[in-house]
């Protein structure tokens, strides 16, 4: 099975990412066209029909698709996130230290199972 991928609906990354979805079940190879389109050839190591394939490989494309675009927009929140986890920071922005250690003390903070912790990985 042969499938013609249009490069400026999908970009390359995204076409290899759906199509290594089907390694376990199919040997795949790619050629250029053009610029513009990728050739993706599908050879079956199982009994699966060309047209569910063909169905399957298109959803995975706009599945891998849109993960793609979600990861582009959250990339600045994630950075934040992470940012902010390997700052040493221990409070939030319009959290103070005082309600941090007050939600400890009361057992719900973050940092409440830690002193019970053998140092082992484990809880005694």
């Amino acid at each position: 099975m042969t499938e013609d991928v249009d490069l400026s609906i999908y970009p390359l990354h995204v076409v290899k990412l759906a199509a290594y979805r089907f390694l376990g079940e199919c040997s795949i190879h790619f050629e250029g066209i053009d610029s513009n389109f990728v050739r993706v050839q599908f050879q079956s190591m199982t009994a699966t029909p060309a047209a569910n394939l063909r169905q399957r490989f298109r959803t995975e494309l706009l599945d891998q698709d849109l993960r793609e675009r979600l990861k582009q927009e959250t990339a600045p929140l994630q950075n934040l996130i992470l940012a902010y986890a390997f700052s040493g920071l221990t409070a939030m922005p319009g959290n103070s230290d005082d309600s941090i250690a007050a939600a400890n003390a009361e057992g719900s903070g973050p940092c409440t199972d830690l002193t019970e912790s053998s140092g082992n990985g484990t809880r005694d």
